[in-house]
């Protein structure tokens, strides 16, 4: 980037005025344009001339890549159809800027400040703090790919006495204290809270200068004292609210729907087509809700899970009939929506409520799954202590997987058996409900939806019926307590309204 030229720049306020990007980076942002060349941060023209800032991504001292942002406010280059930023070089969008304060030993002793863009990361330098770093574009929501970089520099990240999360100053920002919380679980976090009317550490030395950035830093507040927290409603930590997801299907959402940080507990008859409706109602949300969903299969092969889901985008045809390329593209979308949570055999990992927690953990902070299924419950390796009950057992752990379910802010689904119901010879068999599940009545107490899938047959002909038989928060869900009838089409494997 070389040279100086004026182009037109929108300021804080709003107002239009000739700018070149030193003048930007100094007026509009209060960045020291020394202190920011130390960190090689370069302003002048960019591509196609326009006035930009490069901002270098190091590793190990060596430049990997420059973020080429283009001066003036997003909202306005947005509106005019431009790339508010580019990418010179590749992998620095894999990477944390400033990564090499990780390394640098003489800030041992100093917390690890994490911001959510380069020029608040340039701002928290300047206000004294040095050992901070940022993700490239701002945090997502979602995980997945925004949540790589801090995931591999975890183990960076617990060697500091604590780390600090200076986000934004929105619901968004919000997620990324609990993402980061998840992250370095176990170890010391604390967040920033911005001044009314400030969004980030930026706008926040924009506004009220250095001195100001620092006391909102040293100010922060622990996310996680030891054993909880006691406070008012003014001063709680960070949390989501908790999402209600639902299929888009009206018929289904009268009888269920997911609730992130709570269960759905699903069961139903051998062979009543517990699996089936369920993995037709996470694809519906998932699609609806635009969100991921983790499925953790340990009844039914993954191909068959994909054949189902190819019958579904096809009208019926499964994945051997499609062709290389309709495969091809078919994979790509699935991954989008998808993650596959396997079971490999190993002694050194047995497949406890351990390994769920881990799983979960993983499926949730690093793939961004918003709804985790397990089906079903009774696959899992369930470890009693000498002297425990099954009933005592399965209480604690379904108020472990609810625990969780809150702390990584997903919607968790559990498939449970029945106990064996002895009907009267002859008679149609029952549909179990909530009390009927095998283990404890926990299954009913500890769940925030429970569902029964149940195939009768009457005047309307065969049918899935879906029972709905507790809906904890009436006042949230769409669903009510009672039952609806769905039809269901073998070739596409669709439930659908009954005619």
């Amino acid at each position: 980037m070389t040279g100086r030229s004026s182009t037109p720049v929108s300021t804080a306020g709003g107002a239009a005025s000739l700018m070149t990007a030193s003048e930007w980076l100094e007026n509009v942002r209060a960045l020291d344009l020394d202190m920011i060349a130390r960190y090689g941060v370069k302003a002048g023209k960019g591509k196609n001339g326009v006035e930009a800032v490069a901002l270098p991504y190091r590793r190990n001292g060596e430049l990997v890549a420059h973020k080429v942002r283009r001066v003036g406010d997003r909202a306005t280059i947005a509106a005019a159809g431009l790339e508010p930023f580019w990418w010179s070089g590749s992998g620095g969008g894999q990477m944390l800027f400033n990564a090499d304060a990780l390394d640098d030993t003489t800030m041992a002793a100093q917390p690890i400040i994490v911001t959510e863009g380069e020029f608040d990361c340039l701002s928290v330098v300047q206000s004294g703090f040095p050992r901070c770093v940022s993700i490239s574009d701002g945090w997502s929501g979602q995980g997945g790919a925004k949540a790589k970089p801090l995931v591999d520099a975890e183990a960076k990240l617990r060697k500091s006495p604590c780390v600090i999360v200076a986000g934004d100053n929105d619901p968004t920002g919000r997620l990324f204290v609990r993402a980061m919380w998840n992250i370095v679980e176990g170890h010391p976090v604390r967040y920033v809270e911005w001044p009314e009317g400030c969004k980030d550490a930026n706008e926040t030395l924009a506004k009220y200068g250095e001195g100001e950035v620092a006391r909102c830093i040293n100010a922060a507040k622990f996310m996680d004292p030891p054993g909880g927290v006691i406070c008012g409603f003014s001063d709680a930590p960070p949390a989501p609210e908790g999402r209600v997801l639902v299929t888009g299907d009206d018929t289904a959402d009268r009888a269920f729907c997911c609730h992130a940080g709570f269960m759905t507990v699903v069961t139903g008859t051998p062979s009543a087509g517990k699996s089936t409706w369920l993995t037709w109602a996470l694809a519906r949300m998932a699609q609806h809700e635009s969100v991921r969903v983790g499925v953790c299969l340990m009844e039914t092969p993954w191909p068959v899970l994909r054949d189902h889901l190819a019958r579904m985008s096809t009208g019926g045809r499964t994945w051997a009939q499609l062709a290389g390329i309709e495969q091809d593209a078919l994979a790509e979308q699935l991954d989008a929506s998808w993650r596959l949570m396997l079971r490999e055999d190993n002694d050194d990992a047995p497949g406890d409520m351990g390994w769920i927690r881990d799983m979960l953990r993983t499926a949730a902070t690093r793939d961004g799954c918003s709804v985790i299924a397990f089906d079903p419950w009774n696959e899992i390796e369930h470890r009693l202590n000498p002297g425990e009950s099954v009933t005592d057992y399965t209480n604690a752990a379904l108020a472990k997987l609810r625990q969780w379910s809150e702390r990584y802010g997903v919607a968790t689904v559990v498939v449970a058996h029945p106990t064996k119901m002895n009907g009267e010879a002859g008679a149609k068999p029952r549909p179990p409900l909530g009390y009927d599940i095998s283990g404890s009545s926990a299954w009913f107490n500890k769940a925030a939806v429970g569902v029964t899938i149940h195939r009768e047959e009457d005047d309307y002909g065969e049918h899935t019926v879906v029972i709905n038989w507790k809906t904890k928060f009436e006042q949230l869900y769409p669903c009510r307590k009672g039952k609806v009838r769905m039809a269901f089409d073998h070739q596409s494997m669709v439930f659908g309204r009954m005619m």
